[in-house]
């Protein structure tokens, strides 16, 4: 029989061991990587006045059951109202209203069709719920994961040290978010917030329908965002909901003002021709339709052309020449590109879809140094990963160069470079607009997997060198960039032999740097 002292110490250890089997490493990443509402836009969505409440968001929070639906289109801002709504504190309070003085735990999920597999999928989509609410909760980790806790538990009464988990399957996150959903009742209430569900890599129309069941409850409700899909209006056609582009005029003004406010050369304009300006503005907010994608990229063109000292009538026209339809949008900045940057265009766009393993401003910006300069062997900088992501993409791919280039560890962790709006990666790789970027490269000898695996070798290097200490992680980190690109290369292919002779050469540098590290951790002191 143990003593109490013991079989505390063992519970919260066996808690401890099963949250840490569930946590990820990209389970904040989406969340992180969304922009923050811009200051006082959004603010309608929590209110509780009669203006600002006619979608009864608010009122859905302190006192509604099942299932609220905010549906808007591309680039209108759904990710970011989810993200202000999540992280708002006013969310916990009115949650807490609901409640009535129960106990409640919620939490959310973003999709991100481009980010990694537990990203875009159920087994993620459930992984994190389960982390979240497991962690506000501990005292239902024996319910959720009673078979690994038995185990566990015999493992530490027995003094047999625990060893690492086994990836999680999908049947056993099933079962265990079944349990820990069951467990709602009066006295425990659980409110769940998903984001971007037209991201989500698996059948619509079940997920959809499982969601709608599992809200049916009196003690959960789920708040969903995404595109207004046919398949999401049939399956949530009884659900409250909010068409995001409808409500947000006035938040694109004040997003226009603010950014016309913070330039110097536009606040002049502001107020010295404040008839031409507010009109410009008006225009602005009519043509965006609720896009904020659109909005920001009008906005940023403006500027661009205050700066050339533009007069009314030259702005105007650049505010014309901006097509509406996003995808008209998109050729638009393709067609932007200088012809003699298309050549370097399209091994960037061919590098960047290669290179999903991670992601990374920094590994994409090295592989394409080795495309143009082949071999280069130089260490890319900031300049090149501005000439790269500002002048080559058009303006399709966004980065943040500083961030990408301060902090080691952000390009392991984070991917740093990624399209303006998931809808981009849909528009570039479109047969027409794929085969149009392959044509430019067509007569080079050039792979952008040779070029990822030439890339990844040249950063091994000069990660090792400066983070020796870190010398096994980043080899091992590398070793995983390298082997995604080489699974995308013919062995029969033409270009068999240079990615052999590519591969070769990162395997010589990380055994090197291995001998190396080696020799100093064993050397006598």
């Amino acid at each position: 029989m143990l003593d109490e002292k013991k079989a505390n110490r063992i519970r919260i250890q066996l808690q401890l061991s099963i949250l840490d089997s569930l946590r990820s490493n990209t389970m904040h990443e989406r969340h992180d990587a969304i922009v923050d509402a811009h200051q006082r836009t959004f603010q309608w969505i929590l209110s509780s006045t009669k203006e600002g409440g006619q979608h009864g968001f608010s009122e859905w929070l302190k006192m509604g059951s099942g299932l609220y639906w905010i549906q808007g289109k591309a680039g209108s801002g759904k990710s970011t109202l989810m993200k202000f709504v999540v992280d708002d504190p006013r969310t916990s309070e009115y949650l807490r209203q609901w409640a009535g003085g129960s106990a409640f735990e919620f939490c959310a999920f973003y999709f991100w069709r481009y980010g990694a597999p537990e990203q875009r999928s159920q087994h993620g989509l459930l992984q994190s719920i389960l982390y979240s609410i497991l962690k506000q909760r501990p005292d239902l980790i024996e319910i959720a994961c009673s078979e690994t806790w038995n185990y566990k538990y015999t493992m530490c009464t027995n003094d047999i040290p625990l060893k690492s988990d086994d990836p999680w399957m999908l049947g056993d996150l099933k079962k265990a978010f079944k349990r820990v959903m069951e467990q709602a009742s009066s006295n425990t209430k659980f409110c769940i917030f998903i984001d971007g569900l037209d991201e989500y890599d698996g059948d619509y129309a079940e997920i959809a329908s499982y969601f709608s069941q599992l809200s049916s409850s009196p003690f959960i409700k789920i708040c969903i965002s995404g595109r207004p899909l046919p398949v999401f209006g049939y399956a949530f056609r009884d659900m409250p909901t909010l068409k995001l582009q409808n409500l947000t005029a006035e938040d694109i003004r004040q997003f226009v003002v603010a950014k016309f406010t913070s330039n110097d050369r536009a606040w002049s304009f502001l107020k010295t021709e404040s008839s031409d300006a507010n009109r410009l503005i008006d225009k602005i907010v009519h043509k965006a339709d609720g896009v904020f994608l659109w909005v920001n990229l009008a906005v940023n063109s403006l500027l661009r052309g205050l700066d050339n000292n533009d007069d009314i009538s030259v702005l105007e026209r650049r505010l014309g020449d901006l097509p509406q339809e996003l995808e008209r949008l998109y050729s638009h900045m393709l067609a932007s590109i200088e012809a003699i940057y298309m050549e370097e265009a399209s091994m960037a766009f061919q590098i960047y879809e290669a290179c999903w393993y991670c992601r990374s401003a920094a590994i994409i910006n090295q592989a394409w140094e080795e495309a143009r300069f082949s071999p280069s062997g130089k260490t890319a900088t900031k300049d090149t990963a501005k000439t790269l992501f500002q002048t080559r993409c058009g303006g399709l791919i966004d980065v943040d160069v500083e961030a990408a280039h301060t902090d080691v560890y952000l390009w392991k962790y984070r991917p740093t470079a990624s399209y303006i709006h998931e809808t981009v990666g849909t528009y570039v790789s479109s047969p027409t607009i794929w085969q149009h970027l392959l044509s430019y490269t067509s007569q080079l000898d050039f792979d952008p997997n040779i070029a990822l695996i030439k890339g990844a070798t040249v950063r091994l290097t000069w990660a090792c060198n400066s983070e020796p200490r870190n010398v096994l992680e980043w080899i091992v980190f590398y070793w995983n960039v390298v082997s995604a690109a080489a699974i995308d290369i013919d062995e029969n292919s033409s270009i068999a032999n240079a990615a052999s002779d590519a591969l070769n050469e990162f395997d010589y540098v990380a055994h090197s740097l291995a001998k190396e590290w080696r020799t100093r951790a064993f050397a006598p002191h």
